[in-house]
């Protein structure tokens, strides 16, 4: 049975957690964050281990059930087999671990918000159950999460190197694995210091299926350079799957802003292979809306076969160089220039044509009427110049 001692956490990190499932959960609720793979669901289980536990996790996203009264129920129930427990067995009060939070957020809104007006109410009725948050490192400073972060004990779960030689170490020993320093190194580097990774890895080694010397590639780091190594790897279906299923959305739209680094713009066929990608990835993009609103999960693995493995696939096809690096998607800054444009039409009743008309007017220097508002139409002269492959300037339109 795993204890605190199995996490390589400070005296006083043990010290505060141990103070916290004895007496602060009735203060606060506990939000455990660090990045993927470090064991922080563990390190959960442990901390709770004397409760029995209510798990709200993306398992729940499949579950049509109301959130509030699925919990009201579980905290009201009393299991039969406490009526005749000893003082050494669980509490009575039961505790609830909601798991992976931002990964909920990004497939289930409606969920995630009715946690959020869960924990709203929490110091009101359940201050006597111990509450913990399981959240990515990546996502504590967002916004979206405050309500959360700023209500609750926060506890960073990572490891040194030296931790992660140690559990490597470890694992191996276990397993009766020997293999170099160096190799150990390796393989927490391309393990992406992830423990499930290793796991695997070490897996992997067990069988047979690979040698000790040869490992997963290392598809670690931000989504921008997680796109970058996916598209100058050979097409494996298994890793695009496992490294785009939580941002498939932006990798897709990644795909899309750079789709003109994968081509010349002359070769044959560019442009049916761009439709068939563009086409691709609207359909993923409207079977996700369709999932979210009728909570139909089904959807997901069609969602990324559209989206992201049949425009690699289309890619790889025509493109065998290697890629440079990737430029971020700017997706949100164009649709708010794209709503800004178009609020601003319906405000001045405009239409699109004759903008361009009046602009084409100050362009070429033809002397007719022009009725159309010269801010208004400064707000579109860059579209207009990418449009028509033209240089107008603001000044054009003062003369």
């Amino acid at each position: 049975m795993l204890t605190l001692n199995d996490f390589f956490l400070s005296e006083s990190s043990k010290k505060l957690l141990n103070k916290w499932i004895k007496e602060d959960y009735k203060k606060k609720p506990l939000c455990i964050y660090g990045k993927s793979g470090l064991g922080k669901t563990c390190l959960a289980n442990v901390i709770l281990n004397l409760y029995k536990i209510i798990n709200i996790n993306t398992d729940f996203i499949k579950v049509d059930k109301d959130l509030k009264e699925y919990i009201d129920m579980s905290l009201g129930k009393k299991n039969i087999c406490m009526m005749f427990k000893q003082s050494s067995q669980k509490k009575e009060y039961k505790s609830i671990l909601f798991d992976d939070i931002h990964i909920i957020h990004q497939l289930d809104k409606q969920l995630f918000k009715h946690i959020i007006y869960w924990t709203k109410d929490y110091k009101k009725k359940f201050s006597n159950h111990p509450i913990i948050y399981i959240l990515s490192d990546t996502y504590i400073v967002k916004k979206t999460f405050k309500e959360i972060v700023t209500n609750s004990y926060l506890f960073e779960l990572k490891y040194t190197d030296n931790n992660f030689n140690k559990l490597i170490t470890k694992l191996l020993n276990t397993e009766k694995i020997i293999i170099s320093l160096n190799h150990i190194h390796k393989l927490l580097k391309i393990s992406g210091k992830n423990i499930s990774n290793v796991k695997s890895n070490i897996e992997l080694v067990k069988d047979g299926n690979i040698s000790p010397e040869i490992f997963e590639k290392d598809f670690t780091g931000e989504i921008n350079d997680i796109t970058y190594k996916i598209m100058n790897d050979t097409f494996d279906i298994q890793n695009i799957l496992s490294n785009s299923y939580c941002d498939y959305n932006i990798i897709s739209l990644n795909l899309l802003d750079n789709i003109h680094k994968f081509y010349q713009l002359k070769e044959k066929g560019f442009l049916k292979d761009y439709l068939y990608i563009y086409k691709n990835i609207c359909l993923g993009d409207k079977m996700n809306s369709e999932m979210i609103v009728d909570h139909n999960y089904d959807f997901f693995d069609y969602i990324i076969m559209h989206q992201v493995l049949f425009p690699i696939y289309k890619i790889k096809g025509n493109y065998s160089k290697i890629i440079k690096p990737l430029q971020y998607n700017k997706y949100i800054s164009k649709s708010i220039y794209y709503i800004s444009n178009h609020n601003t039409f319906i405000k001045n009743n405009l239409n699109m044509n004759h903008v361009y008309y009046e602009l084409y007017l100050y362009d070429y220097k033809i002397d007719k009427n022009k009725y159309l508002n010269k801010k208004v139409l400064d707000k579109y002269i860059k579209i207009y110049n990418w449009i028509y492959n033209r240089n107008i300037k603001k000044n054009d339109l003062l003369n």
